[in-house]
């Protein structure tokens, strides 16, 4: 059965956001992301018309959260449509350097593949002491190693694999059930699920925020084929418009890939010890709910798989 009735079109570009046939339920295609609302060095969105004034929605260049491998050089380099994707993905500066500027940086995290990254371990003494995390077919017993199928090493290739889908059905009262299905993320892959957004849109006292989506536990666990969902009720529509006298809206919903094999609960990355976004996790993949789609998909949602069979309708 098609449930599909139209399309919505933004600007000169067509949404993927699909009506279906009761007007409460809503799917939306996910998009590959290298950072905030960026995807080969360029911007998945324009946000400028709807929450003009949060700055990492409307910086003057993409933030990036990943780069690409550079062997000898201080820094990874930008991943755009010219990059090798056989190539590693590593560590950048982007992100630190846009919310913090004149703060200290550890240099020795930059161009790091995410093998590199450790994680903490039993007896820590803070959250930035880590320890190296050993390959599962090096490790013995009494190590910190990853599990059999994870990929430790990605290239750019294996990150733009993703696909995902958000079935949301909001309710008439106020409520919404939200599913949220990855497929083809990385196998035994740790992620978290954050609604980025804005209070009091298109007014002068606009103001962004950044929350864990659906409460805490905001985990999604992948299995060994990459395969990963998510169902539960937020308190809230977040298909709501950007629009001048709502109370709230959401930018964009994304599914945030940690690869140093933890989480950090209300935020998204140990950024209280110096290890931001972009050193130990990175936007993965992303669901914009508002504003001009720039660009298509890097990948469509397709069925027949067996993200497919597991999921259950809604």
């Amino acid at each position: 059965m098609n449930h599909v009735i139209k399309m919505i079109i933004i600007g000169a570009t067509v949404s993927t956001t699909q009506v279906l046939a009761n007007d409460h339920k809503t799917q939306i295609e996910g998009f590959v992301s290298h950072g905030i609302n960026v995807y080969n060095n360029k911007f998945i969105a324009d946000y400028s018309t709807v929450t003009p004034l949060i700055p990492w929605l409307n910086p003057e260049e993409p933030v990036r959260e990943i780069g690409v491998y550079s062997p000898g050089d201080a820094n990874a380099a930008p991943i755009d449509e010219n990059t090798d994707r056989s190539r590693p993905v590593a560590t950048i500066d982007n992100f630190a350097n846009f919310f913090n500027p004149d703060g200290v940086f550890d240099l020795n995290l930059l161009n790091k593949t995410i093998d590199q990254i450790g994680t903490n371990f039993f007896g820590f003494a803070s959250v930035d002491q880590r320890a190296p995390i050993t390959p599962f077919e090096q490790s013995i017993p009494g190590q910190i190693h990853r599990s059999a199928t994870a990929n430790a090493q990605p290239t750019v290739g294996d990150w733009e694999k993703i696909s995902g889908r958000l079935d949301i059905n909001c309710l008439d009262n106020g409520k919404a059930v939200v599913r949220v299905t990855v497929k083809n993320a990385f196998p035994d892959g740790l992620y978290s699920l954050w609604d980025i957004g804005v209070f009091n849109p298109q007014t002068e006292d606009e103001q962004g925020y950044g929350v864990p989506f659906g409460g805490l536990p905001n985990v999604l666990v992948t299995d060994n084929q990459g395969c990963g969902t998510k169902e539960f009720i937020v308190n809230y529509c977040p298909t709501t418009p950007c629009e001048a006298g709502s109370d709230s809206c959401s930018s964009y919903i994304s599914a945030f890939y940690h690869w140093d094999g933890q989480i950090y609960g209300g935020s998204p990355a140990a950024t209280f010890a110096g290890a931001p976004a972009g050193v130990v996790s990175s936007n993965h993949i992303v669901w914009p709910m508002s504003g001009e789609l720039l660009m298509e998909p890097k990948n469509k949602f397709k069925g027949g798989t067996v993200c497919d069979r597991k999921n259950l309708r809604i």
